[in-house]
């Protein structure tokens, strides 16, 4: 199967999971305008090469300004890296909005965080663990979970998977203009 497909199948499984919880559950605290997760990475997102290929040009489509915030972002990003500052804020996140930049090309790990749980956890941030929580045992009985180490696997299995700085390295620079 190649990349592009393969990313469309899990798309699609994160989509109906995602969709599932909500409909399920319309208080989930995921929703637009929470970028509480964007704002807080623990680590970067890493992708596959078909992924960072959609989100490329997603980046690349971006109006002149809104490229130049993306670029001042990914440029705090490295700084933040060199020492132990934290937490660290996604540079395609448009603050003022609270919404990414790139919403229909961001990475499985953006689609899936804050729906998933692992083996050893699960991936989401505070106000949705306390959302679970409140719900009692039929709070996590209820989640339709979606099994993030099977994906990053599927990914891995035949793709080169890099961070997104990793990825950058390889944008041109925007012409001038």
């Amino acid at each position: 199967m190649s990349g592009t497909l393969r990313l469309a199948v899990l798309d699609a499984r994160i989509a109906a999971t995602v969709g599932q919880i909500k409909r399920s559950d319309p208080g989930w605290p995921c929703c637009a305008g929470c970028d509480d997760c964007c704002r807080s990475l623990a680590e970067l997102p890493r992708m596959g090469a078909s992924e960072w290929a959609r989100l490329r040009g997603a980046i690349e489509a971006l109006d002149a300004e809104a490229r130049r915030r993306v670029e001042a972002g990914v440029a705090a990003l490295r700084e933040s890296r060199r020492g132990e500052a934290g937490p660290r804020t996604c540079p395609l996140l448009d603050g003022d909005a609270g919404l990414c930049r790139v919403y229909a090309a961001r990475p499985l790990a953006c689609r899936s965080y804050g729906f998933a749980a692992t083996r050893s956890g699960d991936l989401w941030c505070g106000k949705v663990e306390a959302h679970v929580e409140a719900r009692g045992p039929e709070g996590r009985r209820a989640l339709m979970q979606v099994n993030h180490q099977a994906v990053e696997a599927q990914v891995e299995a035949s793709e080169e998977v890099r961070d997104l700085l990793a990825w950058w390295a390889e944008l041109p620079a925007p012409a001038a203009g």
